[in-house]
């Protein structure tokens, strides 16, 4: 009895010290302007991206690309074979992420053995 009356005091305290730190967390600040959210770097770039691609083994085939503004200069891009959603690209169809960092108006990206750079809102070919 006195170990589960332990264990409960335990589980409580890391219970608290768990909302605690949750309760820290500055509140993210939400942008409903256009023109404010044009102020940031990270929104010039983040959207969806379509074109060719070559792909393992030399294949071409429509590229899709989801880049994510994650903040501070961080993405997160989702690529797609046979397009974006909606437009080429169906579950079940090749995707994969890669992480990338904004450096200027360039954006370094890799990651599943790929990697490659989107420069002044544009994935180079």
């Amino acid at each position: 009895m006195a170990r589960m009356i332990s264990l409960l005091a335990v589980f409580a305290l890391v219970c608290s010290l768990t909302c605690t730190a949750c309760a820290k967390q500055p509140p993210l600040r939400e942008i409903i302007d256009p023109a404010e959210a044009a102020k940031d770097p990270d929104f010039k770039i983040q959207g969806e991206y379509v074109g060719d691609g070559t792909w393992a083994g030399g294949e071409k085939a429509k590229a899709g690309a989801q880049v994510i503004a994650n903040g501070d200069g961080q993405f997160t891009v989702v690529m797609t074979k046979g397009g974006l959603p909606g437009d080429g690209w169906s579950r079940g169809d090749l995707q994969f992420s890669l992480a990338g960092k904004r450096e200027g108006d360039i954006v370094t990206l890799s990651g599943k053995g790929f990697s490659g750079k989107i420069a002044f809102g544009w994935w180079p070919p």
